[in-house]
């Protein structure tokens, strides 16, 4: 919102700084000088504004938003190859670490690209909850905390393409993966239940 976007607004709108300072309670000096081209605009003008603008074309306003919600609700997922089979990463929100990831490199895992996270909606019952990964509307994915099974004392690593979440450790392990995980949910879940989509764009590279 600039210094033209006000001028323009008072034009169309045929609006003078004594008619606006009679409405807000301000004198029209006051007014003058608070929206002076060297000053920010005070936000009682971002707010006239915004209204003017959401008013004179409400179709443009609201892809507008929807891109903003799109933007400010996405996973970063960086990743990269290890030498023993395993793919580490890192998932930023907003541009703040959240977690480590683990995966298992094979041919169904999750390729480079933007997908939507959704969850399994029993609200009710927390340990049915679930946050999933779609593309085109098709569930493909999922995170999870730990992702292993014992077998003769041995932790091996589930075939499938769910994201492990959980802290780097010096090992091909994660570590407090149950844990991370259902901070992870409930960091996403309130966002989710209010309609919010929220994203994941996995981005490939060659070593952190």
């Amino acid at each position: 919102m600039t210094h033209e976007d006000f001028k323009s607004m008072k034009k169309q709108l045929k609006l003078t700084n004594a008619l606006i300072a009679y409405e807000i309670g301000l004198t029209s000096d006051s007014v003058k000088n608070q929206t002076a081209p060297a000053k920010e605009l005070p936000a009682w003008a971002k707010s006239m504004i915004l209204i003017w603008q959401r008013l004179k074309n409400p179709e443009l306003y609201e892809r507008q938003q929807n891109t903003n919600i799109a933007m400010k609700h996405t996973l970063e997922l960086y990743r990269a190859p290890s030498d023993n089979g395993y793919i580490f990463g890192e998932i930023y929100y907003n541009c703040t670490k959240i977690c480590d990831t683990l995966e298992l490199e094979s041919d169904f895992y999750l390729s480079e690209g933007k997908y939507q996270i959704f969850s399994t909606h029993d609200f009710i019952v927390p340990e049915n909850i679930a946050i999933g990964i779609i593309n085109s509307e098709i569930p493909i994915s999922k995170f999870c905390g730990t992702n292993t099974e014992i077998f003769k004392k041995i932790k091996i690593r589930k075939g499938n393409n769910y994201i492990s979440l959980g802290n780097k450790a010096n090992s091909a392990e994660l570590t407090n993966c149950d844990l991370t995980y259902l901070e992870f949910m409930q960091r996403l879940l309130y966002q989710l239940k209010a309609g919010f989509p929220i994203y994941l764009n996995i981005k490939n590279m060659d070593s952190f």
